[in-house]
């Protein structure tokens, strides 16, 4: 659960909207398991300056705010090795497998490390869950190496171009609200906001989808 200052901070955020209040409590707690509440915080920061600008000039809408929420989530808490291990770590995820194993099944994930695809392997292999549970366990707390100069996996070139989106998205999304004075004004910000949703794929297809999302938010 999200700690008080958290919640209190979502609640003034959303300012009665319960859709908005549900994304965000949903992003805020989110970015906790990815890092921890100082970058759930900085999000919350973040958003909320384009939460004011909208309130000022298009009163009763938060459609920009929803967007700017959604994308720039989906630009922070970016899927690199911690993260997917943190994420086959969650008991949600083994439940439909586990409901439908048969005594002396064995449960695996399946993976297509990035190493080895680089070294030609086209399948994915797979890792028995109870052999291979300690060391996901161990990849899964390395989070806390992630964007620093002891972070091994950091170096690849997707994850430092990873590493960069979000403060390229908030300079495009503050250019483009600079001066605005009307509903209409925020149509742009609007689709660099919406924009986010082009950066998706792994390794080469994420690199070039990160080059479509930098010329949509460069218009």
């Amino acid at each position: 659960m999200l700690g008080q200052k958290l919640s209190d901070r979502i609640a003034g955020l959303a300012d009665g909207d319960t859709v908005l209040a549900a994304a965000l409590e949903l992003f805020a707690s989110e970015l906790v398991r990815f890092q921890n509440r100082t970058l759930a915080h900085r999000y919350l920061d973040e958003v909320a300056e384009f939460a004011a600008v909208e309130r000022r000039v298009n009163p009763g809408s938060a459609a920009l705010t929803a967007a700017v929420a959604a994308g720039l989530f989906k630009l922070t808490a970016y899927k690199d090795e911690y993260e997917v291990a943190r994420l086959l770590l969650d008991p949600n995820g083994h439940y439909p497998a586990a409901a439908v194993a048969q005594p002396g099944d064995r449960l695996a994930w399946k993976l297509h490390p990035p190493t080895l695809r680089a070294l030609g392997r086209k399948k994915k292999i797979a890792l028995s869950v109870n052999r291979w549970r300690p060391l996901i366990r161990l990849l899964a707390k390395g989070k806390h190496l992630r964007g620093t100069p002891f972070d091994p996996v950091g170096r690849a070139k997707v994850r430092r171009e990873e590493r960069r989106l979000p403060a390229e998205y908030l300079v495009a999304l503050r250019q483009a609200v600079e001066g605005a004075a009307a509903p209409e004004d925020l149509q742009t910000a609007q689709a660099i906001a919406e924009a986010a949703d082009l950066v998706r794929g792994y390794e080469d297809i994420k690199l070039a989808n990160i080059e479509r999302f930098r010329a949509a938010i460069s218009r």
